[in-house]
């Protein structure tokens, strides 16, 4: 990336501005952790609990976070799993 007099100059940036969603259901117990650690990373993700009882959140997050989000998901998951209950999902 190249200065500008002030301002920068971007060449050949492919970014998707649009907003993503991921709908997951994790162990209820989880919600906080994985909240804390998504509001680390400061403008990756915001996570929405739709369910708490159930552990059915939105993740949503800008299209440039695509990789790092699944990455860290990804990474994380052997955390967040939460035994099959019957009736959700």
């Amino acid at each position: 990336m190249e200065f500008i007099r002030g301002s920068f100059m971007f060449c050949c940036m492919d970014i998707d501005l649009t907003t993503q969603k991921i709908y997951l259901r994790i162990n209820p117990s989880k919600i906080h952790f994985l909240k804390s650690i998504l509001e680390g990373y400061d403008g990756m993700a915001i996570l929405s609990v739709l369910d708490a009882q159930h552990g059915l959140i939105l993740i949503r997050f800008p299209g440039e976070q695509y990789t790092a989000v699944l990455l860290l998901l990804a990474d994380l998951s052997g955390d967040l799993c939460c035994k099959k209950t019957q009736g959700v999902f």
